[in-house]
């Protein structure tokens, strides 16, 4: 999921090697992680745009720009780009994890999202830079608007399904999880 986003063609690229830029907040200061962190990432610290004010911006999938138009690229010193998504992902299906807690291959239940995919499954899919202890990222579409920043839910419980208990799971739980199997 980081790493993945459209080119200003409209296709899908992802980040074949990250660099060593680290991570900017969405106002372009060095982003802090973990449990205090004030300064979230937003975006690898090379490879965007700036608005004319100096804003971190980006190219949106249905056409426009996510915080006012780009105006100066920040060229990516480091990073290198393959065509196409880093992984099989399926949106509202994938989420990235922290592999240390949550195994990739899991199952994972998150209430919340039964209005986004019938049943609040997902698969642990991916991981990424900015997940690091009790954080998922729900893999979603690209936003087709600059005022869809996604939605933040902290404090929610999550049910997991380790990889190598999900057979036995499945026996016990037939119907509850269906649309998870790959």
């Amino acid at each position: 999921m980081e790493g993945d986003g459209i080119g200003t063609d409209n296709k899908r690229y992802h980040i074949d090697n990250l660099g060593r830029s680290g991570w900017i907040t969405q106002s372009g200061k060095g982003a802090n992680f973990g449990v205090g962190g004030v300064f979230a990432p937003f975006w690898r610290g090379e490879g965007y745009w700036k608005t004319s004010k100096g804003r971190v911006t980006f190219p949106l999938e249905t056409g426009g720009w996510y915080n006012g138009t780009g105006k100066r690229y920040i060229a990516p010193g480091n990073i290198s780009f393959g065509s196409g998504p880093s992984r099989d992902l399926k949106y509202y299906r994938s989420v990235a994890v922290d592999p240390g807690l949550i195994p990739l291959g899991s199952l994972v239940y998150v209430s919340v999202y039964k209005s986004k995919n019938k049943d609040g499954w997902f698969r642990a899919d991916d991981t990424g830079g900015a997940i690091d202890g009790r954080h998922i990222d729900v893999y979603r579409p690209p936003p087709s608007k600059s005022s869809d920043s996604g939605s933040y839910r902290s404090g929610r419980r999550i049910f997991v399904v380790p990889k190598n208990r999900i057979s036995a799971y499945l026996k016990a739980h037939p119907a509850s999880v269906s649309s998870a199997r790959r």
